[in-house]
């Protein structure tokens, strides 16, 4: 995870319940940082396909709800994992089974213009409008921002779009 994505989770922590309860953090694997430096709680589950820093589980993603069962997460983040993932969609739809009505779910996705990287495989890019209707379906966006994680000869490069969202039909924490 790029610094700029680490900075704007911080600039947005306000935003969420001081207690986070339980969280799961897909695509744990500490590249270049961790939302684990941000979002603290004592039950903070990270998973990722591979072995490796702050991952405390090696499964697959679309298996998360037979594995954790509902509605058993408070929080769950999933910063620059998607596009590594060849069916996001069923990512999205375990998202939703095991996040609690009224939980929030962090994610940040390439645009268009993010160059291919293929940690391990590379498949998806991302509009504002497949973060708002396919991603946070079924929830209230509390932010949305498209930040620029590298600076090239001035230029800003390599756009993001990380967002929250709230899910319908509950109170939150």
């Amino acid at each position: 995870m790029d610094i700029k994505i680490t900075e704007w989770l911080k600039k947005t922590r306000s935003l969420l319940p001081i207690n986070l309860g339980r969280i799961l953090d897909i695509g744990s694997l500490n590249v270049n940082g961790s939302a684990r430096e941000v979002y603290t709680s004592d039950e903070y589950i990270g998973i990722d396909l591979r072995e490796g820093k702050d991952v405390d589980r090696v499964m697959n993603a679309h298996d998360i709800a037979e594995e954790f069962g509902e509605e058993s997460f408070d929080l769950v983040v999933c910063m620059s994992t998607l596009e590594h993932d060849n069916c996001f969609w069923l990512t999205l739809g375990a998202i939703n089974k095991v996040l609690k009505r009224g939980g929030y779910h962090v994610s940040c996705v390439p645009t268009f213009h993010f160059p291919i990287h293929r940690h391990p495989k590379d498949y998806w890019r991302m509009s504002e409008e497949a973060v708002r209707e396919v991603i946070f379906n079924g929830y209230e966006t509390l932010a949305l921002e498209e930040i620029f994680t590298k600076e090239v000869n001035g230029n800003s490069v390599n756009p993001v779009i990380c967002a929250i969202g709230k899910k319908e039909g509950g109170g939150g924490l």
